[in-house]
């Protein structure tokens, strides 16, 4: 369970920034959740890429909430309601009017929680190749938001 809980703390660190609070928190949710569906793992033998998705959504969770001001955020950092939903919007449309082949990597890596190993062996490319391509969508796509120069 030990090892659970890193995998947990270590994936919601990674969307939460610096404060190990919020991780903790997150975590502590996630590790409810993989308890409650652990029947659900598609892959019961090597569940760490399920693991951290719960960890993912849960840390996604708790920092929308932070957001909008559930989590006991301070007034001046509220963000109005409808701020979120234009954000994810600009998303989608950056992500629209990326080329094909940067979206399906994208798309590997953060929907489908893929390794940069596993893209790599489901585009039959090799891995440097893989890590490679996975750089590049996110420059394009840091280039789409205004992000980058």
């Amino acid at each position: 369970m030990a090892q659970v809980r890193r995998v947990c703390v270590s994936e919601a660190r990674r969307i939460l920034g610096g404060d190990p609070a919020l991780a903790e928190d997150a975590a502590q949710e996630a590790l409810i959740r993989i308890w409650r569906s652990a029947a659900s793992c598609a892959s019961p033998g090597t569940p760490q890429a399920w693991m951290r998705c719960i960890a993912r959504r849960e840390a996604l969770r708790l920092l929308a909430r932070q957001r909008e001001g559930v989590a006991g955020g301070r007034a001046d950092e509220v963000v109005a309601p409808g701020a979120v939903d234009a954000e994810r919007l600009a998303i989608r449309q950056a992500v629209a009017r990326l080329e094909e082949s940067d979206r399906i990597v994208l798309f590997m890596r953060y929907w489908h929680d893929l390794s940069q190993v596993q893209i790599a062996q489901r585009l039959g490319v090799p891995e440097g190749t893989a890590k490679v391509r996975l750089h590049r969508a996110r420059k394009a796509l840091q280039r789409e938001l205004g992000d980058a120069p």
